[in-house]
């Protein structure tokens, strides 16, 4: 049996992880690169590296946003089993 609460959606039971659509990890993977990028061009005391580094995260940011990709690890259960979405709570 898993430690996790039985109304978490974002946790897989059977690995302990979270499970995430494909869009989410594209996200995650556009702003960690564009970060390292950024990080390169600071340290190189290059600002055209810089700057790409930076439109990088704020692509990733949008494509974020436009996508709701936080939505993966904060949907919630009702005691009916149902899934209720958390920014239709709001």
């Amino acid at each position: 049996m898993s430690d996790a609460p039985a109304d978490d959606l974002g946790v897989d039971e059977h690995y302990g992880h979270i499970q995430g659509r494909a869009v989410s990890w594209v996200v995650v993977f556009l702003v960690c690169a564009g970060f390292l990028v950024a990080g390169i061009g600071l340290i190189a005391a290059s600002p055209v590296v810089f700057w790409i580094g930076a439109g990088v995260v704020a692509a990733g940011t949008i494509l974020g946003g436009v996508t709701h990709a936080m939505a993966d690890v904060t949907s919630q259960v009702d005691t009916s089993g149902s899934v209720i979405d958390s920014e239709a709570v709001r």
